[in-house]
């Protein structure tokens, strides 16, 4: 599977969220009980961001704000789907041996983006193969591993209705993680989220290589 498959891809699932709303200070989103935080969001969003430029030719850009809010979705996914494979006992154990595709882009990483890529990576692939065993559960019979995955992402979007999230509202997002207003202060200039522009849209908007 393509490297923008495995960690980008999982955007798809941003409209299984079912609820919004005010959080814990600091925090970016909170699921049933669990927080993350702003700075795992940044860390989040900026893997996104870069994984997201692969391939795109030299001075591209992308939209900032969609990078946090996918990265914010994954979060949450994630976090849902570890809390699901606990309550219903699911183990999972996913392979650690990187495509040559996913390994290349990894080494062309700092230290401190690998760590978070790594973090990014491997949560989205443990969300995959939860997925599956919740699908395997539903239809035993069924033996396409892509089949059962859908089946379990159907299990996840049921299962939502009875999470209690939470996610900060100046993400700007509706119950359905569409976008319903500016991002405000958590938009930032390019790809480095170290240097927050809140009152700079046009700058803050883009995220470039």
């Amino acid at each position: 599977m393509a490297l923008k498959s495995r960690i980008l891809g999982l955007a798809v699932v941003a409209g299984l969220l079912s609820a919004c709303g005010s959080v814990n200070p600091g925090a970016a989103a909170v699921v049933n009980g669990e927080r993350i935080t702003m700075q795992t969001a940044d860390e989040a969003a900026r893997t996104f961001c870069q994984v997201n430029m692969v391939g795109q030719p030299e001075g591209s850009a992308t939209d900032n704000t969609q990078m946090r809010l996918q990265a914010i979705a994954s979060l949450v996914i994630t976090e849902v789907s570890e809390q699901i494979a606990k309550e219903r006992g699911i183990k999972v154990t996913v392979d650690d041996e990187l495509t040559a595709e996913v390994a290349a882009f990894r080494d062309s990483l700092t230290a401190d983006d690998r760590a978070a890529f790594d973090s990014i990576y491997q949560a989205n692939m443990r969300m995959g193969a939860i997925a599956t065993e919740l699908g395997r559960a539903v239809a035993p019979e069924e033996k396409n591993p892509e089949a059962l995955a859908q089946l379990g992402m159907q299990e996840l979007q049921k299962a939502l209705a009875d999470q209690d999230i939470e996610i900060d509202p100046r993400f700007g997002l509706s119950p359905e993680l569409t976008q319903i207003a500016d991002s405000g202060s958590l938009s930032v200039a390019t790809v480095n989220f170290d240097a927050p522009a809140p009152d700079e849209r046009s700058l803050a908007l883009q995220c470039s290589n």
